[in-house]
């Protein structure tokens, strides 16, 4: 996983570098190369990613995400504005101009790569414990649709405006069921159900539910159990989630508290 975030860092500087190093040709600035837009990028990336790993964790502990991109935006000035004076020789007058142009290009990027590549997710509360925490910051791959057992995906809640994270355990066309604290997958070749071996879970974990009926998935539908068997609400009460709903799938995890 290190080397997954290591490459994001890396692409993502070299990109913003060259977004910075076609803003200052925009405003022609002067002695301008991407060599130094690189430098610029390298150490503001840095400042920032420190301030707001400190940041987001204040902001998560009081409730206060929402008004993360405002601070950071600041943030992001106050760090740019110094370093472009240092290396460009910038007026703060004109560095406003620029922060405005290379932002608002950079945001357009980033609206266009949520929509339809990567988001961003924060994990609240138990239902994935141990495997994830509260406050664990997770990246979404919503480009794979590609959905396997196993996997831990993001959907949208059926029952109210709002997202969840759970494991998927049951695939389309097939039929599941739980009992005996445990769940079963039918299996056409031996025309019977068999347990299912979930490596990731606690030992000794009970999986239970109100009733032993057979789910017979759809050809677009999935059953996802969180890894907290005993405080998840999910496809044993609100069923199982049509393939639409789900976002993505978890690609990298940065464990919370």
């Amino acid at each position: 996983m290190i080397y997954t975030v290591l490459s994001i860092l890396i692409i993502g500087c070299l990109f913003n570098s060259l977004i910075l190093h076609i803003t200052t040709k925009i405003f022609k600035i002067k002695n301008i190369s991407y060599k130094i837009a690189l430098m610029i990028s390298i150490l503001q990336w840095i400042s920032v990613l420190v301030i707001e790993i400190i940041l987001n964790i204040i902001l998560f502990t009081f409730n206060l995400e929402s008004i993360s991109i405002i601070i950071t935006i600041v943030l992001n000035f106050i760090i740019f504005n110094k370093l472009l004076q240092k290396f460009y020789q910038t007026s703060f007058k004109k560095n406003i101009s620029i922060y405005t142009v290379f932002t608002s290009i950079t945001i357009m990027i980033i609206i266009v790569l949520r929509s339809f590549v990567i988001m961003p997710f924060y994990v609240r509360g138990t239902a994935m414990n141990p495997n994830y925490t509260e406050g664990s910051y997770l990246l979404i791959n919503k480009l794979n649709k590609n959905y396997q057992r196993g996997e831990v995906v993001i959907f949208k809640n059926p029952q109210k405006e709002n997202f969840l994270i759970k494991r998927i355990v049951a695939l389309p066309n097939e039929k599941v069921q739980i009992k005996e604290n445990a769940v079963y997958l039918y299996n056409p070749k031996i025309s019977d159900f068999h347990q299912l071996v979930e490596s990731y879970l606690p030992e000794n974990t009970q999986t239970i539910s109100l009733n032993e009926n057979i789910v017979e998935l759809q050809s677009d539908e999935y059953f996802l159990l969180g890894d907290n068997r005993k405080r998840s609400q999910d496809s044993r009460s609100f069923g199982a989630i049509n393939k639409s709903n789900i976002v993505g799938k978890v690609f990298i995890k940065i464990n919370g508290k």
